[in-house]
């Protein structure tokens, strides 16, 4: 990590591309926790292998893929305009891109960012869940008045590691190391 970069890190403003802050950690839970629910899909249902059930002229709810697609599309695009876009409408609007479509490799595409969209969504509703970063931050930086230099444990900010060796959890939005006293 770039000296300096820690507390940009803890507060997720970083902008700089090279600096990874947990998110490689994070997205191989996430994609654990995907594997697995196939894992639990393929045992309950053994290997699916249904038709597509896409393309322009498949339908649903009387509308067609194309229709539902380019609606969804417009949706998603005005609600980013006035500042009200969620996982929601980017996943719908992915979803119908995929079910518009008829060609085999475009549709794989589709489909894969379709799930890169879901599972995005779901890291979301894991940060959302943590403790915020300014409370994360403030008990951090009193740790380091302390004397002490702390870092994530793997990268995120579920865990940390103190420089005196000790590690602690986030409990109730503030890092407590023992041993500086916090």
């Amino acid at each position: 990590m770039t000296e300096g970069c820690d507390l940009q890190s803890l507060t997720g403003r970083c902008t700089d591309p090279a600096h990874d802050h947990g998110k490689t950690a994070e997205r191989w839970r996430l994609l654990a926790d995907v594997g697995a629910e196939m894992g639990a899909q393929d045992a309950q249902w053994g290997e699916q292998n249904h038709p597509d059930g896409t393309g322009g002229d498949a339908a649903l709810l009387g509308r067609s893929m194309l229709w539902l697609r380019d609606t969804m599309r417009r949706a998603c695009q005005d609600a980013a305009k006035r500042g009200e876009c969620t996982w929601l409408l980017v996943a719908l609007e992915e979803v119908f891109e995929a079910a518009a479509e008829t060609d085999p490799v475009a549709l794989r595409t589709e489909v894969v960012q379709a799930a890169a969209v879901f599972t995005q969504w779901a890291g979301a509703i894991d940060r959302a869940s943590r403790p915020p970063a300014a409370a994360i931050l403030a008990s951090v930086v009193g740790v380091r008045r302390a004397g002490h230099k702390v870092a994530p444990l793997d990268g995120t900010q579920d865990g940390w590691r103190c420089s005196c060796g000790r590690t602690f959890t986030v409990e109730t939005g503030f890092a407590v190391c023992p041993e500086a006293g916090l």
